[in-house]
């Protein structure tokens, strides 16, 4: 994930922010937590009895919660819950422990938001604007299956991300760089492409993802050297290229001109985790289209078939991807800001690992050819 926030908040034009309001009414009321009082030594009073009576008052400090509304595009956002995560930008993305966490009630719903410590800020470029610090929020809708208001990682399925408007608290220098004073404010996209800041009453954009529920990919084929009666094209899970006993998803006569489709969640069997390493992991399957040769002329392709080719785009090897509802929040982030979807999708694996993976231009404009790109 690249580290676009800092570029935005840089580009922030005029070193000004929006704060007036808009019209959804009065948003960001505050509310503060109980504080306690505590009295200790401290003070000598004199009185006329010659006795000396100390008193001295010590009030821990308050925390001011502000509510900031959340609307929502995408699906139907019914029922979930909303888990609200900070997450800093580092050398990568580092995402803290939940802060608060509110259930769906409407659209919009109002989530209320801790007002951060100032050691809990971070700054943002030590040498283009020291001293201007900031905290990024994510609000992120999930599925609270035991309805506690927290988000179980590793189980409970978020089912959305950030949408065109997100939450930051800016802090520091603030009124130097912007001219107004630390807290909450909203961060956009314009229509020109510029970052724009303006009051939290515009309110944070949560988007509810909606599966894609299948993918077709087709073309046709070259430098097989393989007689055309004598060769098939399969949509083979990867799990069963690891050993796994599981059967393809879609199975075509030839390769000439070719037509593969994935449809529904994929079968047990076909799924397999990526962990980081922290332990946290993102459930796929992955379906790789390949031409094989029908060894024992059963017209469906088996375990003793001999796989010829994969599908290519340039020199890159092609997979569909199924991608299940992330259950960690740093990957929820990863599908948004790192072009993963919920569903079925096409992608185009580099041919070594120094490239990137990149989107697949047209699915069913695909090439079945070992001198282009590589089965492994």
């Amino acid at each position: 994930m690249e580290p676009v926030l800092l570029t935005l908040l840089l580009a922030c034009p005029s070193g000004e922010i929006d704060v007036g309001e808009d019209d959804t009414g009065t948003a960001g009321t505050t509310d503060t937590e109980d504080t306690e009082t505590v009295t200790d030594s401290g003070t000598d009073t004199a009185t006329d009895s010659g006795t000396d009576t100390a008193t001295d008052t010590a009030t821990e400090p308050e925390t001011v919660w502000i509510d900031v509304p959340v609307t929502f595009t995408g699906g139907d956002p019914d029922g979930l819950s909303l888990a609200l995560y900070p997450y800093l930008i580092d050398d990568d993305l580092v995402v803290g422990d939940q802060e608060g966490g509110e259930p769906v009630s409407g659209d919009p719903t109002w989530l209320s938001v801790p007002t951060p410590d100032e050691d809990d800020l971070q700054e943002l470029s030590p040498l283009d604007a020291p001293g201007l610090l900031a905290k990024f929020y994510a609000v992120l809708p999930f599925e609270d299956d035991d309805a506690d208001g927290d988000q179980d990682q590793g189980w409970e399925d978020i089912v959305g991300g950030p949408g065109d408007r997100a939450l930051v608290y800016l802090g520091g220098e603030v009124e130097l760089y912007f001219g107004v004073e630390p807290g909450f404010y909203i961060f956009y996209e314009d229509l020109f492409g510029e970052t724009q800041f303006g009051d939290v009453n515009l309110g944070v954009e949560v988007d509810i993802w909606v599966p894609t529920e299948s993918i077709t990919l087709g073309g046709t084929s070259a430098n097989l050297g393989v007689a055309e009666h004598s060769r098939g094209v399969a949509l083979l899970p990867m799990t069963l290229l690891m050993g796994a006993n599981v059967d393809p998803l879609d199975d075509g006569e030839s390769p000439e001109s070719w037509s593969l489709t994935a449809s529904g969640e994929p079968p047990d069997g076909h799924e397999y985790q990526l962990v980081d390493d922290n332990g946290q992991s993102l459930t796929l399957a992955g379906e790789l289209p390949v031409a094989y040769t029908d060894t024992d002329e059963s017209g469906d392709y088996t375990t003793g078939d001999s796989l010829l080719a994969a599908a290519c785009q340039d020199t890159y090897t092609v997979l569909a991807i199924y991608a299940f509802a992330p259950t960690y929040p740093l990957y929820a982030l990863y599908f948004d800001y790192g072009g993963i979807s919920l569903g079925w999708q096409a992608i185009a694996q580099a041919p070594n690992d120094s490239d990137e993976d990149v989107p697949v231009d047209d699915p069913e404009a695909l090439v079945i050819d070992p001198t282009m790109c590589s089965l492994e």
